[in-house]
């Protein structure tokens, strides 16, 4: 993880301002990714990215996503379901929480199809509203 992205050194003082600030914005996380990681005391550098997602080849990616999920953030999907173009369909659950119920009706099927027929939706990014489609 700390070879991922470069990580910032911080003091003290520095840390326990954004603790509390991230215990405000995100009470649930209780202050947890502002916290004191040994990333910042690392002292290797960051290596690049290593792998480049690849827009041209079969429609074959499904990426599940909570709208408010704390530890995977939403535009992260976005941006890795655009980075694939064509290539893969995103079904976004309005729901917080770290993963995906994927016992709920809507996404259950979906997930269904695309592991048992490698069938994804015919809309490429899917909206499921609490659990249920908009349109059912």
């Amino acid at each position: 993880m700390c070879q991922d992205t470069s990580w910032p050194r911080r003091d003290a003082k520095t840390i326990a301002r954004l603790i509390d600030a991230d215990k405000k914005t995100y009470p649930l996380a209780g202050g947890l990714g502002a916290g004191v990681w040994p990333c910042g005391h690392w002292h290797q550098p960051a290596k690049p990215a290593g792998i480049t997602p690849n827009p041209h080849g079969p429609r074959d990616i499904l990426i599940l996503q909570n709208r408010d999920d704390p530890a995977s953030p939403y535009a992260g999907a976005v941006e890795t379901r655009h980075a694939f173009r064509n290539r893969a369909s995103m079904i976004t659950v309005d729901a917080g929480g770290h993963g995906v119920d994927t016992t709920t009706p809507c996404t259950a099927g979906k997930i269904t199809d695309f592991l048992t027929r490698d069938t994804l939706p015919a809309r490429p990014d899917l909206l499921i509203l609490g659990g249920r489609r908009p349109d059912g």
